[in-house]
This record gives structure tokens, C-alpha cells and sequence, in this order.
């Protein structure tokens, strides 16, 4: 029982997640013009900004920090549309969250796509689109576009109060790839991973456990349903209000296993 202790706890360690701020950070970038003219994307993107800043949801990077982290590694804001550039700058303006997306001319549409990512676990957490069909209609679409995101920000689930995480999530662990299933029972959850080890030729297995959900930690003790002593603990840091699982699981009575840490990532599917 002290072992499994330690181990819960090195791995609670390794996966939970900063304590969540009172209002997140936001760094905004300027939106990639394709179509149109760099002057109308920095226009839009600075209007966006103030915006967000006017909603109080969050605490808004200054455009000129910004403009000095993109001149000390060379990038040009309008450039910056893949997730790891933006994470990178993200993660230099000390924010929680980034903003990326584009400014695009069809007929006599603008379309403008934004999405948010998570600074620290490079997931992207929001997306929105707005079609803009006349100038005039800029302002009102930017407060929309910019209201979307506060709302939506606002409206997030407290860690206690995710919704249900029951459900099959595709999982792909250090050396195989398979599928969990979890259900809800009372203030628990039943799972079970069905395995596919073809990767390394081993008999396909099957574990059963039970976990608990707590500040968005996941939390389960299992065992191989043929091997009762190959059995072990899981820790998931759930993200996207349970959509995806991201997490650590090792072996507790399994001499050759026993300490060895390993990754495991799961997507919820539909069955």
C-alpha cells in the first residue's frame, strides 16, 4: 500500500497543471492577411485586443512586448499561424493563452478564423469564424468575435465541476494503441482498456480498474483481467472538458515493470 502511495503521488507530481490564475493571460497576435493588406490585419487585430481587454476576462499582452519577443527571434506577427511558433512565443510573454488566426478576402466576403491554444499544453481550446460582408461591419464583428471569447472564457467549468468524462477514448500508451472505456458509477469510474499489442507481438489484454475524478485529475488503479498481479496506477490530466485524456501510467506488482513510467493519450470517440 506505501509503494502504490508513492507512486500516486510521483505521478500526480508529474502530470497536474499550475494553479489556474483568476483571469488567464492572453497574448494576441496579428492576424495573417491573405487577400488583404497588412495594415487592415493590424487594425483588426488591435481592435481585438482592446476589445478583450474592455471585457475583463482577461489580462491582455501589450502588442509591443510582443513586437520585441518577435524581433529578438525574427518573426513577423502576421507570419505566425503554426501552433508551435505560437506556443513558443506564448510561453516567452509569460502568458496562459495565445491567440493565432487570419484575415482572408472571398468576393466580397472578409472571413476572419481565430483559435486559441492552451500555452501549456499546445491544445487548441476555442475557434471561432465570423464573415464579414461589408467595411462597415468590421466594428461590430470584431466586439462579436471578441465577446465569443470572453463569454466563453467566462463560462468555463471550475476544475470541480468538468462534465462527464464516461465514455471510449482511443488510447495509444508507450508500445501499444487500444481503447478505454469509462463509466460513471455513483462518485467513481468503472474502465476498462482493451489493448492491442501487435506492435510488439504480444496477446492482446485487457484491464480493469476503477478512478476517481478530481480538479480535472483522473485518477485509476487497474489490474490485467487473466493476471490480477499485473496491476497499476494511471494518473490523466483531462482536457477539453473531456475530450481528450493526457497522462502517466506504470506497473505496481509487476517485478519486470514495477517504477516504469509511461505516457498514454486518449481522444473520446463515438461508438
Amino acid at each position: 500500500m506505501k509503494r502504490l502511495l508513492v507512486i500516486l503521488i510521483l505521478l500526480f507530481l508529474m502530470v497536474a497543471p499550475p494553479p489556474v490564475l483568476a483571469r488567464e493571460s492572453i497574448a494576441v497576435i496579428d492576424l495573417k492577411p491573405i487577400g488583404v493588406s497588412q495594415s487592415l490585419a493590424e487594425a483588426v487585430s488591435e481592435n481585438l485586443r482592446t476589445m478583450l481587454i474592455i471585457s475583463g476576462a482577461f489580462r491582455v499582452v501589450e502588442r509591443n512586448q510582443l513586437e520585441e519577443i518577435l524581433t529578438e527571434y525574427k518573426l513577423a506577427q502576421g507570419g505566425i499561424t503554426e501552433n508551435s511558433h505560437a506556443i513558443k512565443i506564448g510561453t516567452l510573454a509569460e502568458a496562459n493563452l495565445i491567440m493565432i488566426g487570419s484575415i482572408t478576402k472571398m468576393f466580397e466576403s472578409y472571413i476572419i478564423n481565430a483559435r486559441l491554444l492552451n500555452v501549456e499544453s499546445g491544445v487548441s481550446v476555442l475557434a471561432q469564424r465570423v464573415e464579414i460582408g461589408a467595411e462597415a461591419e468590421f466594428p461590430g464583428k470584431i466586439d462579436e468575435l471578441a465577446a465569443f471569447f470572453s463569454k466563453k472564457s467566462v463560462e468555463a467549468p471550475a476544475p470541480d465541476a468538468l462534465a462527464d468524462i464516461s465514455g471510449t477514448y482511443r488510447v495509444k500508451g508507450a508500445d501499444y494503441v487500444g481503447r478505454l472505456r469509462v463509466q460513471k458509477h455513483r462518485e467513481t469510474y468503472q474502465t476498462t482498456w482493451l489493448i492491442d499489442n501487435a506492435e510488439t507481438g504480444a496477446a492482446d489484454q485487457a484491464f480493469t480498474g476503477v478512478g476517481i475524478l478530481h480538479n480535472r485529475m483522473f485518477s485509476v488503479h487497474y489490474s490485467e483481467r487473466d493476471d490480477k498481479a499485473n496491476s497499476g496506477v494511471a494518473i490523466y490530466d483531462v482536457l477539453l472538458n473531456g475530450e481528450q485524456l493526457r497522462g502517466l501510467y506504470t506497473s505496481v506488482e509487476n517485478s519486470t515493470a514495477t517504477g516504469k513510467l509511461r505516457f498514454e493519450n486518449g481522444e473520446k470517440i463515438k461508438e
